[in-house]
């Protein structure tokens, strides 16, 4: 089962700016900001969400970038 899916993708690309997306003892949550370490490990911003998606939301698109993050997350051991 994957930390990170296509809908923590979603959910942060709707939420207001300052959100991230971030691994909280072991679960991954999408938190209005603004950030802080004490909020758990940061994965990835709102910000820098929408730099990668830029204006491309459709599934395929969200799944992609959903598998990319958990990838990264589960290489450092998330």
């Amino acid at each position: 089962m994957d930390l990170i899916t296509a809908e923590h993708v979603r959910a942060l690309s709707t939420a207001p700016e300052g959100s991230a997306l971030v691994i909280s003892e072991g679960r991954a949550l999408v938190l209005p900001g603004p950030f802080s370490e004490v909020n758990g490990y940061l994965v990835i911003g709102r910000e820098d969400l929408s730099g990668l998606l830029g204006n491309v939301r459709d599934d395929h698109a969200v799944e992609e970038l959903a598998q990319r993050l958990n990838s990264a997350v589960v290489e450092l051991g998330g």
